[in-house]
């Protein structure tokens, strides 16, 4: 999904189920390890999604009740992220040269062109 948006990065090297967030935006899943924390207005670096069919829904709640992430970068996305991404219209990038688990860290500030692929990280 193409798109240009800037914003602090949430890191999750386990897969996220977009279903376990709460009203704020909070993972409710106390066994991930980004439990408690927020998810809205951030560029979103996930390893993939787990659970159901259902993730495109759940992304598309987090839309409604403006709570999502502003962009997302992953490993290799599925036809579940990619779907979800571009019906909600939320800039997704994957296969990027660099592992972006390793590249970004939790905290960085990261700007992502998905129009020109480019992915750029400030500590």
């Amino acid at each position: 999904m193409k798109g240009n948006v800037e914003a602090e990065a949430l890191v999750a090297k386990i897969p996220l189920s977009l279903a376990y967030i709460d009203h704020t935006g909070a993972i409710l899943d106390s066994t991930h390890e980004l439990y408690g924390q927020t998810i809205k207005d951030k560029i979103l670096v996930v390893s993939g999604l787990k659970g159901s069919s259902m993730q495109e829904l759940a992304l598309a709640a987090l839309v409604q009740r403006d709570i999502a992430p502003r962009g997302i970068i992953t490993l290799d996305a599925d036809t579940r992220l990619i779907t979800a991404a571009l019906f909600c219209e939320i800039p997704l990038m994957d296969k990027l040269e660099k592992n972006p688990l390793e590249a970004i860290t939790t905290g960085d500030f990261v700007r992502m062109n998905a129009d020109k692929e480019i992915v750029e990280i400030q500590r």
